[in-house]
């Protein structure tokens, strides 16, 4: 359904870093990738490779998708926890990610009450208020394990965007030429 774009014009992103958390949670969670390449469009999540590199955390979760007459569907999904971003496969031997949500500094990971579902959590962004992305464990204890683990990746990512600023401060050079003009 298109109906979800209308977050993204209630508010105007004020920053590069926010234009990536809006475009993750519209446009169907297949953000544009942070340095990967000129484009800043969505790429279709069937054109990327969706083998992480290192993987965090893996196993099956029930996801929800979108309400169909009135009614979520929860699809079984094997999903991959990457130090950059959680995908999702059809199944454990899948070669390509059916989608992914990007792990910002701004994301974090809780508990979720859905009505007469237990064991559910989301992932949701800090700064932006938009529909979180929900998933369910089949126990409260798996569903404790992935919180901890996307909260501990997301806290990795700002710890190191931190650090990496400090250094550039410190070195007094600046990672990105500035823009001639504010847009």
């Amino acid at each position: 359904s298109m109906g979800s774009n209308k977050a993204t014009h209630s508010r105007r992103p004020s920053s590069r870093h926010l234009t990536h958390v809006v475009a993750m949670f519209a446009n169907g969670l297949r953000p544009p990738i942070p340095g990967a390449g000129g484009s800043s469009t969505a790429v279709s999540s069937k054109a990327r490779s969706a083998a992480p590199a290192a993987c965090i955390k893996e196993g099956w979760l029930l996801k929800r998708g979108g309400s169909h007459g009135g009614f979520a569907s929860w699809k079984r999904r094997y999903f991959r926890l990457a130090p950059t971003a959680l995908y999702y496969f059809a199944s454990p031997t899948s070669k390509v990610s059916l989608g992914h949500v990007m792990l910002l500094p701004s994301v974090l990971a809780a508990m979720h009450k859905v009505h007469e579902r237990l064991h559910v959590f989301a992932v949701f962004c800090k700064t932006v208020d938009l529909v979180p992305f929900m998933m369910q464990a089949e126990s409260e204890q798996e569903a404790l394990e992935w919180i901890e683990a996307i909260t501990g990746t997301c806290g990795r990512r700002a710890e190191g965007e931190r650090t990496e600023a400090e250094g550039r401060r410190a070195s007094g050079k600046s990672a990105q030429p500035a823009p001639a003009h504010k847009s």
